[in-house]
């Protein structure tokens, strides 16, 4: 008990010095994660399952196209433009944007688009569904992150409630496995 106490003050310490009307960044970290996998596993799976009469690379196309004018617009909003030569100039830079690349075409063409124009809008839902877990193996793994007794709780009740969701597929949930692990990657 005495530890919680005074887990508990610095925590109270830590709220009240931040400044009012600020979200800290495990927050908006936290809401961003939650936004994107509402967004990308109940939203735009209907969206696309709406454009299932245009060959998916013709939407693989313009999905990509549009993509490169939003972050180009992006990054010279915020004044990073200068900084894409730089990066791809090193081995490194370049590496990671390949990669990245790679799993970005997986991800949208090669299964999201694809699997909910033949049909598999559920399938393809789910692996947005599973890839917080993803989120929180790639954490503990990469990151060296820890979890508490509460975080692994609720890692346990997602997990459990994906494991429901499996079941009543019936099927082996590949299509949510790549899609979530892909996006993992991503994020």
């Amino acid at each position: 008990m005495g530890g919680q106490g005074g887990e508990r003050s610095r925590l109270d310490l830590l709220v009240k010095l931040r400044p009012k009307g600020r979200m800290s960044e495990t927050t908006k970290g936290i809401l961003a994660m939650v936004a994107a996998c509402v967004i990308w596993g109940g939203f735009v799976p209907l969206y696309y399952a709406l454009l299932s009469h245009v060959p998916p690379l013709e939407v693989l196309s313009h999905r990509t196209l549009w993509s490169l004018v939003l972050f180009g617009v992006l990054l010279s909003v915020q004044g990073r433009l200068g900084e894409l030569p730089r990066m791809l100039l090193s081995w490194r830079g370049f590496l990671l944007v390949a990669v990245a690349g790679l799993m970005v075409s997986t991800n949208w063409g090669g299964v999201f688009i694809l699997s909910v124009q033949i049909g598999k809008v559920v399938e393809s839902s789910l692996g947005y569904f599973i890839f917080p877990l993803v989120a929180v193996l790639l954490g503990r793994l990469v990151y060296g992150e820890q979890l508490n007794r509460v975080k692994w709780l609720s890692v346990g009740i997602a997990a459990a409630a994906v494991v429901v969701l499996t079941a009543g597929l019936g099927v082996a949930p590949w299509i949510s496995l790549i899609l979530a692990f892909t996006f993992g990657y991503m994020a």
